[in-house]
């Protein structure tokens, strides 16, 4: 009998490899497997809310306190952004606090300097923070070849440099923990998706409060009320994603792309509930990556305590409209948080931008990445088309194109293919 919560994707690329997801058991007796499932995070999408919101920081704080038990010096990247500042606050706020040190990375990016909100977070808690800028030219994404090989692509530590900062403040350090802030875009829901109006109406009806949340969301969406309430009685749009679009698919990639929906168990599972918490557990799908291995995760160092089930289970109990009850991104957890956060970042709106460092990234190491995808596994399958992938990887088009998601996605991809052998 195994129980199977390392392997984060839903889907593998190896030949008779199935990936057990997280929640549940699988058994082999007789030749044959079979599943049972003893967790799902539609189960806890019906609960009451309001209860659930004035617990919320106390159950964080007895998840903190259980990660950093036995721990008595840690680290925490820390971005300067309300989910890292959240995670720093519980730990430091703790009765057995441990000692802390903090890092934050500055991108050579406009956007991308949060060293004011990082440091307002360790001057209230009265914690060292290491400040380390980085430079396109310093990350390069061929250190994967030399990592060792893993069952899924690197998606969650393609960023290679920030993931040896990170290991290496807490090598230095002595840290036996390192704590992180990812999962509370997912849990607190960052997004003022169109969608909140539609659960609320599904569940309160053409009440007084509705044209409150939607002249939030429209403000926030920059589009006008009528857009939104329209948004309401339309058929919603599918959750499915892929980093990779049709349109540089090659023969074999498109084939998939047509035949295969790919569709996380999670999500196929919650289509009974709003249009708002299955945007929720789709991004929840998509946390299950931070569990990969990477030099922070090397023997069990690395923990996202915001992703703790108790934490997980209750914010999904809790409707999308009032985890955004505003124009504030993640205004219900800047109010039950509000104790642990310095003004600078409790009132700060929108979060940081480092699309434009990643753009630079892959233009300064153009001359090595053009062969490698042009000329790579992934290319000489048909899984891309490198006649429509050749007009992606040139500076003109990553100086106006914000495409960097997909080219990453498809260097971790090919990376990853030739570790395995086929090239």
């Amino acid at each position: 009998m195994v129980r199977q919560t390392e392997m984060s994707a839903s889907f593998c690329a190896l030949n008779e490899i199935e990936i057990v997801q997280p929640g549940t058991q699988s058994a082999c007796k007789d030749g044959r497997i079979t599943s049972m499932t003893f967790w799902s995070p539609e189960r806890f999408c019906e609960s009451d809310g309001a209860q659930q919101a004035e617990q919320l920081p106390g159950v964080a704080a007895q998840c903190i306190t259980h990660w950093a038990k036995g721990h008595s010096r840690v680290t925490i990247e820390l971005s300067g952004g309300l989910d890292s500042s959240i995670v720093a606050g519980l730990l430091a706020s703790i009765p057995t606090a441990p000692f802390i040190q903090a890092l934050t990375i500055i991108p050579e990016s406009p956007g991308g300097d949060e060293r004011d909100y990082a440091r307002s977070v360790a001057g209230k808690w009265n914690f060292g923070l290491v400040e380390t800028r980085v430079v396109p030219a310093q990350l390069d994404y061929r250190e994967l070849l030399d990592l060792p090989l893993s069952v899924e692509p690197a998606v969650y530590g393609l960023d290679v440099l920030a993931d040896r900062l990170s290991s290496q403040l807490a090598d230095t350090f002595g840290a036996t923990r390192i704590f992180s802030g990812q999962g509370g875009d997912a849990i607190f829901f960052q997004p003022h998706a169109l969608a909140i109006a539609a659960d609320f109406v599904q569940a309160q009806g053409l009440k007084h409060g509705l044209f409150g949340i939607v002249s939030s969301i429209a403000l926030a969406n920059n589009i006008s009320i009528w857009s939104v309430l329209r948004s309401i009685f339309r058929a919603t749009a599918s959750f499915e994603h892929r980093e990779i679009p049709s349109a540089i698919a090659g023969p074999v990639g498109r084939q998939a792309w047509e035949s295969n929906r790919l569709v996380h168990p999670w999500s196929a599972a919650c289509q009974h509930l709003p249009p708002g918490k299955r945007l929720q557990i789709a991004m929840l799908t998509h946390c299950q990556l931070f569990n990969r291995a990477t030099r922070t995760a090397a023997h069990g160092r690395l923990v996202h305590p915001l992703l703790s089930q108790p934490i997980v289970e209750m914010c999904l109990g809790i409707p999308t409209w009032q985890l955004v009850p505003d124009r504030r991104e993640r205004g219900l957890a800047r109010d039950q948080f509000s104790m642990l956060l310095p003004d600078k970042v409790r009132s700060r709106r929108g979060k940081g931008e480092a699309s434009g460092f990643y753009n630079r990234v892959i233009n300064a190491h153009l001359p090595e990445l053009r062969p490698l995808l042009l000329d790579g596994v992934l290319a000489n399958a048909g899984i891309i088309a490198p006649a429509l992938l050749d007009a992606w990887l040139t500076t003109e088009h990553l100086l106006w194109k914000d495409d960097h998601p997909t080219i990453g996605a498809l260097i971790s991809l090919e990376i990853w293919a030739r570790q395995w052998g086929g090239g």
